[in-house]
């Protein structure tokens, strides 16, 4: 029983080495190349836009940060 868990082991790490090195790069990096070029490099273009919101220079001080419990039935009611 030792032996064949050791072997089916040794090809899961195998495999593992094989997808998650060189296949996975190979696939991630033309989609990232072309993901940019269609949303015409939107992550570069509005970078400074994003820190903004997240610096919270749009926040208005009415807001209180509170979630309407209808939100919350409406997104359930959805899924």
């Amino acid at each position: 029983m030792g032996q064949i868990l050791h072997f089916i082991d040794s090809i899961i790490v195998k495999y593992n080495e094989y997808v998650g090195g060189y296949l996975l790069l190979i696939m991630l990096v033309p989609t990232g190349i072309y993901f940019a070029i269609k949303f015409n490099f939107l992550h570069i273009t509005k970078l400074s836009h994003a820190i903004k919101v997240i610096s919270g220079k749009y926040d208005k001080k009415e807001d209180t940060g509170d979630i309407n419990i209808n939100i919350i039935t409406n997104c359930k009611k959805g899924s």
